[in-house]
């Protein structure tokens, strides 16, 4: 496949794709023009043995922070509050369902009509919230604020769009345990592209619909425009707070080699008008690997009809993981 950047107002010219394919051969990263103006100062021709073991290093890396103690691998459930009363414990009725070594009912959560959760620890349970014993009060929401029931399960309030829900970490979670590895494509530098960064005027606030149907807010500041297969291909940013760029997205693979719903993408800054993305580092969603998440799915331009065969592919869990 050829990946090549696009303009999509005027009439200027666009440097050359950063890995052009003709008969297998890389090719600089600028245009020969500009290579040779800048002569001995400029830019180190692209190595693509450098490229494939700075992407596998970065693949290595985040294989290890997936099987970390506060991955996505961990989190063992979700429950949504409504007004009422809501039980975490071991019982098959439980609303949040705990490991057999707790009680039926640990703990019990009080959700208010005016959004207050306050939680009330069943006699004989030791909790503990910021590392100070607990034994009833508000819950306010994020994991910083979790209540520890012992070194190996907790669980916070959530939040997802205007809902909040209970979610559970359990670091012996069988999802972790029996976790067989991420699957990638092999690193293949035509999947990483040069592309325009089409800033809008303002900057937009988007909401996205997540897995559950809830808006989440995010913010744009512009689209990225490229070309992939001699079409033209614009897809919405969502800007991070530290200014780097998230896309949501899917492709043609999407539900055969890749995750179903999305992939999601993170990029460095534009420099000025323009972005590299590097599609090698498309990477699963949360939800791609765990049921008790609340992802974001792709906006409208996001869900491309080309067949992105870089980044990661859809995990496959063991056919006969054992339930808790």
């Amino acid at each position: 496949m050829r990946l090549r950047p696009s303009v999509s107002t005027g009439n200027s010219p666009f440097p050359e794709p950063l890995r052009p394919t003709p008969a297998g051969v890389l090719a600089a990263l600028l245009p020969a023009a500009l290579f040779l103006g800048a002569a001995c100062s400029g830019p180190e021709p692209f190595d693509p043995a450098a490229y494939r073991e700075a992407e596998e290093t970065w693949r290595a890396e985040q294989e290890a922070e997936l099987r970390s103690d506060g991955s996505w691998l961990t989190v063992a459930d979700l429950h949504f509050l409504t007004a009422g009363e809501h039980t975490v414990g071991s019982g098959e009725e439980a609303d949040l369902r705990l490991p057999e070594r707790f009680p039926e009912t640990a703990v019990t959560v009080s959700w208010s009509k005016d959004g207050k959760a306050t939680a009330r620890v069943a006699e004989g349970v030791s909790a503990t919230v910021g590392g100070e014993a607990f034994t009833e009060g508000e819950l306010t929401v994020g994991e910083s604020s979790a209540v520890h029931l012992d070194d190996r399960v907790r669980f916070w309030l959530h939040t997802s769009g205007e809902r909040r829900a209970l979610r559970l970490r359990d670091l012996d979670h069988h999802v972790r345990t029996n976790f067989t590895g991420r699957r990638w494509f092999e690193v293949d530098p035509d999947f990483r592209v040069e592309a325009v960064f089409d800033r809008y005027a303002e900057p937009l606030p988007v909401e996205a619909v997540n897995i559950r149907g809830d808006l989440e807010p995010y913010v744009s500041h512009g689209d990225v425009v490229f070309e992939m297969d001699g079409a033209e291909i614009r897809m919405q940013a969502f800007t991070r707070r530290s200014g780097r760029l998230f896309f949501v997205m899917s492709d043609a693979t999407s539900g055969a080699e890749t995750y179903r719903s999305a992939r999601f993408l993170e990029v460095p800054p534009p420099e000025g008008d323009r972005v590299v993305l590097d599609f090698n580092r498309a990477e699963n969603p949360p939800c791609g690997f765990s049921q008790f998440t609340t992802c974001p799915t792709p906006p409208p331009s996001n869900r491309l009809t080309v067949r992105i065969e870089a980044g990661e592919m859809k995990y496959e869990p063991p056919a006969a993981a054992p339930t808790d």
